[in-house]
Parts: C-alpha cells; structure tokens; sequence
C-alpha cells in the first residue's frame, strides 16, 4: 500500500474519468483544492474515488460541474470527508436531453457516495459539508447515498439542498449480511431541504433499504411537498 499522501491546493479541470483514482491507500490527505468538469468522457467517473484504504482526510474541497458523483468511497475505514462545497452535479441529457444519449448521462449517485459494508469499526465521518444544485435524466441524484449496506458512518452538521433525489439515501442493495459486531450508522443535527418533483421516487426525503441499524436523531427536515405526498417517507 502506498502511505502518506498529501494533495494541496490543487486544481483538476476537464478530467475524461475521475480526477483521483486512489486504491490501498493510508494517510491520504487530500486538501483546498478545486474539481470542476471531471467525467467528461467517462461519465461515472467521480471527482475523488477511494478504495481499500485507511485514513483518508477530504477537507475544504471544491466540487462542481460533474457528470455524477461529487465522491465515491468504498472499502476505506477511519477516514474524514469535511468542509466540502459539493454544488452542480449531473447531467440531464437523456433520452429526451439535448443530445438524446441514455450513454452520456448518468442516474443513480450521490453527492458523497459510500459502499462501507459489514464494517466493525468506524469507517467515515461526514461533517459540515454542503450539498447543493444536483440534476439528474433519471432517479438517483441523491444528497448524501450510503450504498451497499453501508456501516460505521458518522453523518453529522451537514447542508443538503436542491438536490433532484432524496438528500438522503441508505441504502442496502441486495440482501446484505451484517456481522453481530457491526458498528451502526449514526446521522445528526443535519439539515435536509427538498423541494417537490414530478418523479414518483424523487419525492421521498429520506430513504432507508439499509439493515445496518442507523440512529436518526435531532435533523432539521424542509420539504416543498403536494397534498398527496409525504415530507418523510422511509422505505423498507
């Protein structure tokens, strides 16, 4: 594994996949830099993918104009993902986009996107970061996206506004088995706003097809809701 890794200050434009591919990472800091207009070619790359690493730092970074995922973090334990301006995301070129291509937009993402599965110690903290301004052709233009039975999460003080899906998505995908030992997820004193659209599954504010036990506690929820729906709507 390669250690000790410092990004300052850097700035990553019109990148073909993700701007930073790391894997077997540990101490990787990455810090006060700018990713702007990454998947240009190859639309499910990220701003910053990690895997397989351990202590990984992503503070004070600027994300915006990216085809999906502002960051995709799987298999990484002890890490922090805070500061962060995650604004812009997405494409709305589908089937009846501009340039009528299912292959040049993306749904099913997230502003910060974890696979942190049957984890038995921490894994990430997310914390005052801000989400904002995401559009998808499709579902799946989510806030905060805890994927693949994601575990060991520590959500807390985080702004996710205008996004096109859910600010938050947990999510187990598929028939996830969870150790005995596995550490909860814990997601506090948030602030989740959402506004009203015409698709079936983006008007859920909050989705849950985790079994990884997840405390939800003290969040602030805003939702620009019709008559018919529900503010907060948890799916099993």
């Amino acid at each position: 594994p390669i250690s000790n890794i410092t990004i300052v200050r850097c700035s990553f434009t019109d990148i073909g996949a993700s701007a930073i591919d790391a894997s077997e990472t540990s101490n990787l800091t990455i810090t006060d830099s700018r990713f702007v207009s990454a998947g240009t070619t190859w639309r499910q790359g990220a701003g910053i993918f990690v895997t397989r690493s351990r202590y990984v730092q992503i503070v004070h970074n600027h994300f915006a104009n990216l085809s999906s995922d502002g960051m995709i973090i799987s298999s990484t334990t002890r890490s922090t993902i805070a500061h962060n301006l995650i604004e812009s995301l997405g494409d709305t070129d589908g089937p009846n986009g501009t340039d009528n291509n299912m292959s040049m937009a993306i749904s099913d993402w997230g502003g910060i996107h974890t696979a942190l599965p049957n984890s038995t110690e921490p894994t990430v903290e997310v914390f005052n970061n801000v989400l904002r301004g995401f559009r998808s052709y499709s579902l799946g233009a989510y806030g905060l996206y805890f994927d693949y039975g994601s575990s060991g999460v520590h959500a807390h003080h985080n702004l996710v506004y205008d996004v096109g899906s859910a600010p938050l998505f947990l999510n187990s995908n598929g028939d996830v088995i969870e150790p005995a030992n596995v550490v909860l997820n814990s997601v506090h004193d948030n602030v989740f706003i959402h506004r009203h659209t015409h698709a079936e599954d983006d008007n859920k504010i909050l989705i849950v097809r985790s079994l990884t036990p997840t405390q939800f506690t003290h969040n602030i929820i805003f939702a620009d809701c019709s008559a018919d729906d529900t503010a907060a709507r948890l799916v099993q």
